[in-house]
């Protein structure tokens, strides 16, 4: 038998004292806990150690990499590739993953922000009113109500007739 297979089977046998010993560990211990916890959480998750991710904290001068936010910065990492990006905060994180996590995303959503479907109406960018968006009472102005979706008759419009 090795000595890691040995270590193992004594592990095994002697699991509860050890698992024990950890959480007296951690209730003693909070923050060194938590710091642990954290730096084998981004070794895990991202590859990196602190010392990578506070030389990447510096160089970003401690802000999101695209606003600047300060607080709960998030390691940005590319899902395919698994590479680090940066920090980001949490909005920017989240948002470039639900873009997408890749360019086209990111580049249909500022076409949209640049040319809105809106626009295109020839109402240039004012406000919607009940004259340009259509009575919902079958009116003039626009549709009547009974040829729109039904799921906007049921869902966005409680009190509307069904």
């Amino acid at each position: 038998m090795t000595k890691k297979e040995y270590n193992h089977q004594y592990y095994l046998e002697h699991r509860e004292k050890y698992i024990t010993k950890a959480i007296v560990w951690q209730q003693e211990n909070p923050i060194s806990a938590q710091r642990t916890h954290w730096a084998n959480d981004i070794k895990r998750k991202y590859g990196i150690i602190p010392e990578d991710w506070a030389r990447l904290y510096e160089k970003q001068g401690g802000h999101c990499a695209l606003c600047l936010e300060t607080s709960d910065l998030q390691v940005d990492h590319d899902h395919a590739t698994r590479e680090v990006r940066g920090l980001l905060c949490h909005t920017h994180n989240r948002a470039i993953g639900l873009l997408g996590d890749n360019e086209k995303g990111l580049v249909s959503a500022l076409e949209y922000l640049r040319n809105p479907p809106y626009r295109s109406l020839g109402s240039g960018n004012k406000e919607i009113s009940e004259g340009s968006a259509g009575r919902m009472d079958g009116s003039e102005g626009g549709k009547g109500w009974d040829q729109r979706p039904m799921y906007l008759r049921q869902y966005l419009w409680a009190d509307a007739p069904v």
